[in-house]
């Protein structure tokens, strides 16, 4: 989850730079179970794939911030390798 300025507006609770968003989640739904075991992400990951997305693991929680508004990756549209060589593979048939 990511609060978006541009589009959700600015608010004071979501401005926290040392705090991601995520985070802010979890502590608000505190009954949420928040995935944590390799067996869970494995899980987490294939639902995101099938949606057509590619998981990224950010571990621990923390480290989310790191893709939210605001910095490098994020809005970026970036190929994952399997995605660069289906795009190859397909450009090649």
């Amino acid at each position: 989850m990511n609060c978006w300025w541009e589009v959700d507006g600015s608010r004071e609770d979501l401005t926290d730079p040392l705090t991601s968003s995520s985070e802010i989640v979890r502590d608000y739904l505190a009954d949420a179970r928040v995935v944590k075991d390799q067996d869970d992400l494995t899980t987490v990951a294939r639902m995101v794939d099938a949606g057509g997305f590619d998981p990224v693991m950010a571990s621990p929680l923390a480290e989310g911030i790191r893709l939210e508004p605001g910095t490098e990756p994020f809005g970026k549209s970036v190929l994952s390798a399997r995605a660069a060589a289906a795009e190859s593979a397909e450009r090649a048939a």
